[in-house]
C-alpha cells in the first residue's frame, strides 16, 4: 500500500493528465464551433451570433469567450451573403447543440478514466472522491463547471441516528 503522500501525488499527476487532455479536447471544439460560424454567417450578424453562442453555451456550464473581431478575408467572404436572422438562430442552436454533445461524450470518458483508476485502488471510496473532487476543481479554474458522478458512498452504519431521528423517536 502506498503511503497517503505517494497516494497524493499519484492522484494530482493523474488529474493533471486528465485536465489537461480535457481542456485541449474542448479547446479544439470551440475553435471548429467558431470557425464554423464565423465561415457560415455573415459578417454583419458574426459578432451578435458568436455572443449568442457564447451565452447558450455559458449556460451549459462552459465559460466562452470568442474572438469577435472581423478580419479582412472573413468580411470578403461573408458580404455579399444574406441570411434570414432566423436561419443564423436555428443555425446557432445547432451549433450549441452539436458541441454541448462533443462536450457530454468528453466528459464521459472523463469519468470513464477516473472510475477505472478507482477500480485500481483498495479503498475505493476514498480515491473515487479525492480524484473526482481535484479533477473537478482544476476544470473550474479552467472555466469547465460540472460535477462528476460518485459510485462509492459511505455506508452509514445502522446503529448511528441522527439528531432528528432520535427526536422524533422520543415523540412517539
Amino acid at each position: 500500500m502506498k503511503s497517503k503522500t505517494a497516494q497524493n501525488i499519484y492522484l494530482f499527476k493523474l488529474a493533471n493528465k486528465i485536465v489537461q487532455a480535457t481542456v485541449e479536447d474542448t479547446e479544439e471544439m470551440l475553435e471548429h464551433a467558431e470557425k464554423l460560424v464565423k465561415d457560415f454567417v455573415p459578417s454583419k450578424y458574426q459578432k451578435s451570433a458568436l455572443n449568442r453562442l457564447a451565452s447558450k453555451l455559458n449556460k451549459e456550464g462552459l465559460d466562452v469567450r470568442f474572438d469577435t473581431k472581423l478580419t479582412k478575408d472573413i468580411v470578403e467572404k461573408t458580404a455579399s451573403v444574406e441570411a434570414d436572422p432566423a436561419e443564423i438562430l436555428e443555425f446557432i442552436e445547432a451549433v450549441k447543440e452539436a458541441v454541448i454533445a462533443e462536450f457530454n461524450d468528453t466528459l464521459k470518458d472523463v469519468d470513464e478514466v477516473a472510475d477505472m483508476e478507482v477500480e485500481k485502488s483498495e479503498c475505493k471510496q476514498e480515491i473515487e472522491a479525492r480524484l473526482k473532487h481535484i479533477i473537478e476543481r482544476k476544470l473550474q479554474s479552467e472555466s469547465i463547471n460540472f460535477r462528476m458522478s460518485r459510485k462509492y458512498t459511505k455506508e452509514a452504519s445502522a446503529e448511528k441516528k441522527t439528531l432528528l431521528q432520535k427526536a422524533i423517536e422520543s415523540l412517539k
